[in-house]
């Protein structure tokens, strides 16, 4: 599932940066009883001009128990959310 981009800095935004896809793991924490640790991946994707935009496109994703590529966590999620959206219409 994606992960939530919340503030400009911290959080999920400071794995945000390079220029390769990339795996690692973030912790989540309001005290120190209260604390989730996750895998999160990070899938850079490059724009090329593709609706007038250029640069690096950071898509970060929390996964679990998951045997699928880095790679492919795109291609599979874009197509989950092509069917979700589509319901959402109906």
């Amino acid at each position: 599932m994606p992960a939530i981009r919340n503030g400009k800095t911290g959080g999920i935004n400071q794995y945000l940066k390079g220029g390769k896809s990339y795996k690692t793991t973030h912790t989540l924490n309001k005290n120190k009883d209260n604390e989730v640790t996750f895998a999160l991946w990070i899938v850079c994707k490059y724009l090329k001009g593709k609706r007038g935009k250029f640069g690096i496109e950071y898509l970060a994703y929390v996964v679990y128990k998951v045997k699928i590529s880095l790679d492919y966590i795109y291609q599979d999620y874009r197509g989950r959310f092509g069917i979700e959206a589509s319901y959402k219409r109906n």
